[in-house]
């Protein structure tokens, strides 16, 4: 069971895991509304384990260090939610080396640049019903 503690002006989450194994860790925030939604998310993936969806939630939403101490005694393995900009940063990076290697031609990754400008165009202005899919 995880316990809520005040610690100063911010909120710290306490989880004594039997015998002298304590974790502590800090919640880094001043809301103990915030700090008690934190403690319910963590407690539910810890109960769920290493494949939780919750995980990649937690990684954004607490403090790096608090994360991955709670994140390896678990044992959860990758838990970064790539963004849209992270694989269009790590496609260019592909084709700026395959073009540097002579295996894709410039105008060919000047094509896929220009389909990339133009899905990144329709998706600023889709809305809902457009993305849903049926």
């Amino acid at each position: 069971m995880l316990i809520l503690r005040p610690r100063g002006k911010t909120y710290h989450v306490e989880w004594n895991r039997g015998g002298d194994r304590r974790v502590r860790a800090t919640l880094a925030t001043h809301s103990r509304d915030a700090a008690l939604r934190l403690i319910h998310r963590l407690e539910t993936a810890l109960s769920e384990g290493p494949r939780s969806e919750l995980w990649p939630e937690l990684s954004l939403s607490l403090r790096p260090g608090t994360y991955l101490k709670f994140a390896k005694i678990v044992g959860v393995k990758e838990t970064m939610l790539y963004t849209w900009d992270d694989l269009c940063r790590s496609f260019k990076e592909k084709m700026a080396l395959r073009v540097k290697i002579k295996t894709l031609s410039p105008s060919t990754r000047d094509r896929y640049e220009a389909v990339m400008r133009e899905f990144e165009t329709f998706f600023a202005g889709a809305t809902a019903q457009d993305l849903a899919v049926t």
